[in-house]
């Protein structure tokens, strides 16, 4: 089994702010490194690599 690490993170900014960026797909290759390669498609209300 691979082993794991958590990290945390402060944001200085408006929590509402943050989410509405973070949570949609298109915007995940700009955080999240692990997807940037993928390539993500919307289907409607569905999103798939």
């Amino acid at each position: 089994m691979l082993g794991s690490r958590t990290l945390s993170v402060r944001v200085s900014c408006n929590w509402q702010v943050l989410y509405e960026r973070i949570w949609r797909p298109e915007n995940f290759p700009e955080w999240a490194a692990g997807l940037s390669g993928a390539d993500m498609e919307q289907e409607g209300a569905i999103w798939s690599s």
